[in-house]
């Protein structure tokens, strides 16, 4: 009954942002996901202001296998926000996942310069330097984790892995024994 009214209201008024989000509400609820993702697209198309539509059109992207469609709304979603941090950590973690590790450590360091303390973008910035055998700014990225994220074991982990391959074994043992 919602789905009606919504397209209901959306034949009404084809310029209406909101109705085309509560529509994808009920579509999502119908269990009809790819009509819900197109509802949010135009939802976003309408009000790029909508934060909201673009993340849930990105989760239900992610739900149906479509990573690539994801990154792209990620991309439109960083051009009408390009202050929003979460945007760019995300966009990093669906490109180190296709093997992207530029555009994901780019992301990254985009998302720790707009939040400062966004702990799990160091720490996934620390990984990819890391992996790219860049030891001494994949600790820094860490120690930005762990120091804005005290709690985080993996940042501590992590760390402790660098500092073993540099023979530094006292810290590596203290990152370890905080990790546990």
């Amino acid at each position: 009954a919602a789905h009606a009214c919504y397209r209901q209201a959306i034949a009404l008024d084809a310029r209406h942002a909101q109705s085309y989000y509560l529509d994808a509400q009920a579509l999502k609820n119908l269990g009809r996901m790819q009509e819900a993702i197109l509802r949010l697209r135009t939802t976003v198309k309408l009000s790029p202001a909508h934060l909201q539509a673009f993340s849930e059109c990105v989760d239900l992207l992610l739900q149906q296998s479509q990573p690539e469609q994801a990154a792209d709304m990620l991309k439109q979603a960083i051009a009408a926000h390009p202050e929003h941090a979460r945007f760019h950590y995300r966009l990093g973690i669906i490109s180190q996942q296709s093997g992207q590790a530029t555009q994901a450590l780019e992301s990254f360091t985009q998302a720790t310069r707009i939040q400062p303390d966004f702990a799990e973008a160091h720490h996934q910035r620390g990984l990819l330097l890391h992996a790219s055998g860049q030891l001494e700014q994949a600790i820094v990225s860490f120690s930005a984790a762990i120091a804005h994220q005290p709690e985080l074991p993996s940042a501590y982990n992590n760390r402790g892995v660098i500092f073993c391959q540099q023979a530094k074994y006292p810290a590596a043992i203290a990152d370890f024994k905080q990790a546990i």
